[in-house]
């Protein structure tokens, strides 16, 4: 129960390319009263998409450091 309750936290953070980001940004399209352009999402949700990956490698980096010099 801890591991989906901490799964559903983190899906809702702001992060594009997850429920959180999707959810900020028709929020913002809410406020501004008109939709971003194709283009504008699509290159939001990439960067989100890109800071997600980077930050698996960092957590897998840091677990096999910690593995190797324990």
């Amino acid at each position: 129960a801890i591991i989906s309750i901490n799964l559903a936290f983190i899906n809702i953070l702001p992060i594009p390319g997850l429920d959180g980001g999707h959810i900020l940004l028709v929020t913002l399209e809410a406020i501004t009263r008109r939709e971003f352009p194709l283009k504008v999402r699509m290159i939001i949700q990439q960067a989100g998409m890109a800071f997600l990956l980077l930050l698996i490698i960092f957590v897998i980096y840091n677990d096999i450091t910690r593995i190797f010099t324990n």
